[in-house]
């Protein structure tokens, strides 16, 4: 009988154990602080709280956005695709690929627009950051393997058709205007939250 207590004891001690080792290393799945798809977050406005919130401040002084957006603000995701498409695609095939994605049990993916690609780049902080701290933060957010965005040109919707997004030329330009839009380009997918 003595010799069980310590031989139970050793198997409670190793379980203990066990369990700990499980926590630590699946802590971000416990507790949630990583998601199943890469993501970023920005600000989005509620418009119709937007107009409110001014009809009620008529004739008050001005009101500034951050002001508007400290009211009527909300922290929003937009989900990254987690793999990069390794291979450059015509503008139909983007599309295409787009609206045929299934990642994660999710099928509602769409090509980008280059408001998400802003999303991307400046995300709630409204910072010019560089292709590395876009990608180091978007893995930051992932529990799996987060493939980095390349620093050259992906298809987004225009407003007309297609159209291209670059991360450093946006940094410096603001926007991409080429002149002849190439027959191939990479293609990133986006859904929001």
């Amino acid at each position: 009988m003595n010799k069980i207590k310590p031989i139970i004891l050793i198997i409670l001690f190793l379980g203990v154990c066990l369990i700990l080792l499980a926590i630590i290393f699946n802590w971000d799945k416990l507790t949630g602080t990583k998601k199943d798809l890469p993501f970023v977050e920005y600000m989005s406005t509620d418009l119709n709280c937007a107009k409110s919130y001014r009809e009620s401040h008529q004739g008050d002084t001005p009101i500034s956005i951050k002001e508007i957006n400290s009211y009527c603000g909300k922290i929003s995701r937009l989900y990254i695709q987690p793999n990069q498409n390794k291979v450059k695609v015509s503008w139909a095939e983007a599309v295409s690929y787009c609206e045929n994605l299934k990642v994660n049990g999710y099928d509602d993916w769409n090509l980008p627009i280059f408001a998400d690609f802003a999303k991307i780049q400046f995300g709630v902080t409204d910072e010019n950051k560089s292709l590395l701290q876009i990608n180091t933060e978007i893995a930051s957010t992932y529990t799996g393997d987060f493939d980095p965005f390349i620093d050259d040109y992906y298809w987004r919707q225009g407003v007309t058709g297609p159209g291209l997004f670059n991360f450093d030329v946006a940094k410096w330009v603001g926007a991409l205007i080429l002149s002849e839009v190439p027959e191939t380009s990479y293609v990133r997918c986006v859904r929001e939250s």
